[in-house]
Order: structure tokens, then sequence, then C-alpha cells
């Protein structure tokens, strides 16, 4: 397109030399001359008052509408179907769908690419406020996510601690981490959110066990017939580091001698696939006689290594140590 100075250079030209000549102007418009003297004025005028209105400006192109994701709760139902696929295990599935089943219902349902920083600070927000173990509470059964938080805001019930909020922010950014794998948001709405800070990470959380603590813990004096997991649980625990559900759900046929070494097997309901290991057992395990207890359980034709236990404590994890013993 020819800019005003060109257009003037075209009309000189034509008044020099008296030629018939075109000029298209920005917005489509010819002006024809015949060659005359007051046909050249006249263009000049003309693209004079174009110019001081602006006619020859760059004509700004409308942006470009913005890509779609689809609907965060689409992507959800994807993420969900995906992580069985991987066969993670049951809780890991469990935990992620909770969270983000609570974070749509406080952010509302939108397109994916419409989430942002805000809305993690309102889903941040609304953690502050939730009731710890508010799924088993009856006050809060039926409601809405939004509603358990105006509800819980209204009551002294204990809320959830600093390391419970940052593993529902952690299942977020894994979310969030594999739409961007998949190309669907171009960053993580996670990025700058943290539940403590360097001073509270750096500060020690959890008490340990005292001198008096490991002498309850350890008594034998607690233990009857029908309750031997109080016995062996807790010092499969301290020998070989697995955790409690991971021992309460050992069957019989889990005990194996491979190349003279005793050990276990753990391969029922793990955190993830990494989590099955054979853990050799110690002497000292060995010495107390558990090899001994587990033939008498498989003689009483038990599948289960400790048979006294529920069975949802096979799959969650247990409280009945302090409960119990402390």
């Amino acid at each position: 397109m020819i800019e005003p100075k060109g257009l003037l250079d075209v009309a000189l030209a034509g008044v020099k030399t008296g030629k018939i000549y075109d000029i298209e102007l920005p917005n489509g418009l010819r002006i024809r001359t015949d060659g005359s003297d007051t046909e050249h004025q006249r263009v000049r005028e003309t693209i004079d008052d174009l110019t001081k209105a602006g006619a020859f400006q760059a004509i700004p192109t409308s942006a470009p509408a913005p890509t779609k994701a689809g609907l965060l709760s689409e992507r959800v139902q994807v993420f969900l179907e995906q992580m069985k696929l991987r066969e993670r295990s049951e809780t890991d599935l469990l935990d992620s769908t909770f969270t983000l089943k609570v974070f749509l219902g406080i952010v509302g349902d939108k397109d994916l690419t419409e989430v942002s920083p805000d809305d993690m600070d309102q889903f941040m927000v609304a953690l502050s406020h939730w009731p710890a173990n508010a799924s088993k509470k009856p006050q809060y059964k039926g409601l809405t996510p939004t509603q358990v938080v105006a509800k819980a805001k209204a009551s002294s019930d204990k809320k959830l601690a600093p390391r419970t909020k940052e593993k529902h922010l952690d299942r977020l950014r894994v979310f969030f981490k594999n739409c961007m794998d998949r190309r669907l948001l171009s960053y993580n709405p996670c990025d700058g959110s943290r539940v403590t800070g360097k001073a509270q990470d750096e500060e020690q959380t959890k008490r340990p066990f005292d001198e008096k603590d490991l002498k309850v813990l350890f008594d034998p004096s607690h233990v009857t017939p029908t309750m031997p997991h109080k016995h062996w649980i807790p010092i499969l625990g301290l020998y070989t580091g697995a955790r409690l559900n991971e021992l309460a759900q050992l069957q019989v046929e889990d005990l194996e001698q491979i190349d003279g070494i005793w050990g276990i097997h753990i391969r029922r309901q793990v955190k993830n696939r990494s989590s099955k290991r054979f853990v050799p057992l110690r002497q000292e395990v060995l010495d107390l006689g558990f090899i001994d207890y587990v033939e008498s359980v498989k003689q009483a034709r038990f599948e289960h290594v400790f048979p006294g236990l529920p069975a949802c404590t096979r799959s969650t994890p247990m409280r009945w140590v302090k409960e119990s013993s402390l």
C-alpha cells in the first residue's frame, strides 16, 4: 500500500507529465484523475485531509481467538482415567480424585486455559479453613466443597495440618504438569504457590519417640493371642522400614527364603510400582521367632500373616499402635 508521501509523489509526477493515474486508498477507494491541474490539486487536498484524519494508520487486525483446551472437569476425568491405565495404587487414585474434586468445587468449572494463579489463591484459602477428616464427620456429609468451607469457618473444628495441605498442592502440580506435557497449557498455575515458608519448613514439626514411649511401644505385656500384630508389626517396622499398612497386608506366601536369606515381599497395595520390593529380615527378627510365628499361621490355614486385623487396616494408614499402646 502506498504511504502518503508516495501518493504525493505520484500526484506530482502526474502534474508534470499530465498523465492519467489511479490511486487506491487504504479503505479500498480508488481515485482516478484526468491529468488536469485541477484534478491534481483535488488529489493533494484529499490526501492531506485523509492523512489528518488518520486514514493511513495501520489497520489493527483482530486478535486470534484463544485456544480452548476443554472444560476443567473433562481434563480431570481424562487424567484420572490415565492414572487407572498406569495402574497407580488405589490410595493414590483416591487421594488425587478427592483433591481435584475439591479444587473443581472451589474454583468452578471453566475452560482449562482459564485457570489462573488467582484460582490457586482461592483454593489455598479454602484449604486454610478445611476441617481435618471432613469426609468422616456427619456434619459435613453431602455438602459441596464451598459449603464445607463456609460451615467450617463458623466452627472450632481442627483444620488441616500444613503437610496435608502441601500434599493437596502437590497433587494439583502433577495434574497441571500433565496438562502441560499434553500441550494444553503453557504454564503451571501452581507455580509460586506454597503452604509454608522457609522457616516453617526448617522447623521440626514431629516429636520423636522418647525412651518412655519406646518402652511402652515394645512392651510385650499388651500382646494377646488374638492380637499378635501389636507385637510383630512394631518390630518389623523397626527393622525393615516398611509402612504400617504394607506390613498389615502381608500374606503367608509373602515370606520367602531366597539363596538362604529370609525376607518378605512387599507387593500388595503399595504407594506406587517402585514400592514393590523384597526386604531381607534382620537376624534379630529371626531370633525373636518370626519365622516360627508365620509357620503357625500357615498351619492354621490363614491367608494373612496377621489374621486378627480388620480388613480396612490393610489398605489405609493405621492408628491402632498409638491408640492401644501410647
